[in-house]
């Protein structure tokens, strides 16, 4: 039971509204400390210890850190004392704000909703920490993006969640996974989470994850398609491969010993192409007809597919035309994609040569796309 200015409250049940919780908080600040610690709470120490062992030996001091949940300063302090001397902190109570702002642990301490965008500019940390707060938050809002984004590609995020919780945010982790916007490094066994308070005991424990930022696909903004997809006709792709992305992720089948049929995409680069461009996909049924001029032999297209980084791809897509023989098939469409690691533009070949397929099209004027960039910080 927490002693707030209201008398003695139940928290293990309390809820995800945010105006609750901060009138919580509020209410229970100035005995906050008190209560936890007089429960065996040790998660702050626990987890700063965990981001310590996952960044380089002697980084601390230059990482910069986002203790996301901050409270009165538990977590920062616990930051500090292993090296972390660049830490912002926020919290949802302006009540516990004020008490670490007081003690002077953090670069910068400030309310927040996590529940909302946070006022960061992308990239912005190198970590973030997010200690028994998760329990307050819904896997289908924003927090877990948002996390990914004002992190940097290659920075850390440590969080916990509670044993009676976790099994509700596996989906999200997931799908952040599969879009590409972070990787699983590690989940921690069950630790005791608050064990001297008679709501959790040994019923309630918590687990800590820590996940690594990725790069994600820089979008590429192009002008709007008349149609759901593109229509038939040759078109083409660049993608560039990364640590993260290599494989080309489709059940190709050989045609006539020249070209592939894309049966089935399932991952790595046209699927993130797809993320990238969902007006302009490549559907299964499309067939590849070159690779960086690799064409005519099946064979040749596949070593040029594993050999390069770098990938520019001729696609047809036959028509099915309602006005039967005689109608005409659309112009070329040509788009591009951009290398995940660094925000480069992939500039596609300036002549399209004609496909061998008999819906090969003559080059025409090519769209122009609008690039969208994202600056991005070497990783450490």
């Amino acid at each position: 039971m927490a002693n707030t200015k209201e008398g003695t409250v139940q928290i293990a049940g309390a809820g995800t509204n945010p105006e609750s919780n901060q009138k919580l908080y509020d209410d229970w600040a100035p005995q906050y400390e008190q209560d936890v610690r007089g429960w065996g709470y040790n998660m702050p120490e626990i987890c700063a210890e965990i981001l310590k062992a996952h960044i380089p030996a002697g980084n601390e001091a230059s990482c910069k850190v986002l203790d996301a949940g901050a409270g009165d300063g538990l977590s920062g302090k616990a930051l500090v004392e292993q090296g972390f001397t660049d830490v912002t902190g926020v919290d949802l109570s302006p009540e516990l704000v004020k008490i670490a702002q007081d003690h002077g642990i953090y670069t910068k301490a400030e309310v927040a909703d996590l529940s909302q965008p946070l006022q960061f500019v992308t990239d912005e940390f190198d970590a973030l920490t997010v200690v028994g707060v998760m329990t307050y938050l819904e896997p289908d809002g924003c927090s877990l993006a948002e996390f990914c984004r004002v992190v940097r590609p290659g920075g850390l995020v440590v969080m916990t969640h509670r044993t009676d919780k976790a099994h509700v945010w596996n989906a999200r982790h997931q799908q952040l996974i599969e879009e590409g916007k972070w990787e699983e490094i590690a989940i921690s066994d069950e630790y005791p989470y608050l064990p001297n308070n008679p709501e959790y005991g040994e019923d309630i424990k918590v687990i800590v994850y820590v996940f690594r930022v990725c790069d994600e696909p820089t979008i590429l903004k192009e002008p709007e398609a008349t149609s759901e997809h593109l229509p038939a006709g040759t078109y083409q792709i660049a993608v560039q491969k990364t640590d993260q992305v290599s494989e080309i992720g489709a059940d190709l089948v050989p045609t006539a010993g020249r070209i592939l049929q894309i049966q089935a995409i399932h991952g790595g680069l046209l699927y993130a192409w797809n993320l990238a461009n969902p007006g302009r996909q490549v559907l299964p049924g499309d067939f590849i007809v070159s690779v960086n001029g690799a064409a005519g032999s099946v064979d040749a297209i596949l070593q040029e597919v594993g050999r390069s980084t770098t990938l520019i791809i001729y696609l047809t897509r036959f028509a099915r035309p309602a006005g039967g023989l005689g109608a005409t098939v659309p112009p070329v469409i040509t788009y591009t994609y951009l290398d995940y690691s660094a925000a480069r533009f992939v500039k596609p070949t300036e002549t399209m040569s004609q496909a061998s397929t008999d819906t090969a099209d003559s080059a025409v004027e090519k769209i122009e796309p609008v690039v969208v960039k994202r600056t991005r910080k070497v990783c450490c």
